[in-house]
């Protein structure tokens, strides 16, 4: 297994981040199956944001990654090849998230932080200030996700990380939304995230499944609990100013959207609002058909 450090190449060798300074370094990343919603999150950006934005190319096609250029972005690949067999060689091909926890901490490290994840299905619904005064005060950030420790985190794992019961039933954090600031905390809170990704006995436990297993997410949610008891921080669980899961609309409802309040579920309620369209449509289509048999099997 390789050192994490050699790995800190690949952004400065992508392009040179601002300086230090910058209040908040936005990074996400996705490969050719989620490039149409990495583009409604970086528009969502453009929108409300001033924050420099970071790609991560998880496998795009050469077309994919010149058109991103072409936009002004800053895109950096994934060098997949510098790590273990079980982080694949596209996003697509290995171990769901092992690449995260390393990219996120790549960028900390070369931008001293603070630092936001959003997922390529995320979207910006305003300037993010209030994320950046939890990054400034507590130094973390990720609202809390849909259920337990518990229930999402392999036996295994919570062995190896001396999970106390009493953490099992915290709340997971929110994979798609992580954010990490200046303090003491923060970075190593990161550091031993991207640590536990590099182990393979951590983040690809025997006999997974997705019933039992959030890998970078349930790591993050474990480590979480136990930094908040060691430092006593208070978590934000609530959403402020992104949603998720908008993965599966399109350019113009992501418009629509990101100018609304963003509500817990991401686009769900976009999308619950363009089907009720539908239903109601398909309805009067029915009774449309039903008169017309009817007439058709009236007696002349």
């Amino acid at each position: 297994m390789r050192a994490a450090p050699a790995a800190d190449r690949s952004l400065r060798e992508g392009g040179s981040l601002a300086t230090p300074d910058i209040p908040l370094t936005i990074v996400t990343g996705a490969s050719s199956n989620h490039f149409r919603c990495l583009g409604n999150l970086l528009r969502s950006i453009d929108h409300f944001e001033t924050a420099p934005v970071v790609v991560y190319d998880l496998g795009f096609t050469p077309e994919e990654s010149a058109q991103l250029r072409a936009e002004g972005r800053q895109v950096v690949r994934f060098p997949f090849e510098r790590y273990p067999r079980y982080f694949g060689t596209v996003a697509k091909t290995g171990r769901p998230c092992c690449w995260k926890p390393v990219l996120i901490r790549e960028v900390i490290e070369a931008t001293g932080g603070p630092v936001l994840w959003l997922d390529a299905g995320d979207l910006v619904h305003e300037r993010l200030t209030r994320v950046r005064s939890v990054l400034a005060g507590t130094g973390f950030y990720s609202p809390e996700g849909a259920d337990v420790i518990e229930r999402y985190t392999h036996p295994q794992v919570l062995a190896l990380l001396e999970a106390r019961p009493e953490i099992l039933q915290d709340r997971n954090r929110n994979g798609a939304i992580i954010g990490f600031g200046r303090t003491a905390m923060a970075m190593e809170l990161s550091r031993i995230w991207r640590d536990c990704a590099l182990r393979e006995e951590i983040m690809y436990p025997a006999g997974w499944t997705k019933r039992i297993w959030r890998s970078d997410q349930a790591i993050l949610s474990v480590l979480v609990a136990q930094f908040r008891r060691r430092h006593g921080f208070a978590l934000e669980d609530g959403l402020l100013g992104v949603s998720y899961h908008n993965d599966s609309l399109t350019r113009r409802q992501a418009q629509r959207y990101m100018r609304s309040a963003p509500v817990r579920g991401g686009g769900r309620a976009l999308r619950e609002h363009d089907d009720s369209r539908i239903v109601r449509r398909l309805r009067r289509k029915w009774r449309r058909l039903r008169k017309a048999l009817s007439r058709a099997a009236a007696p002349p």
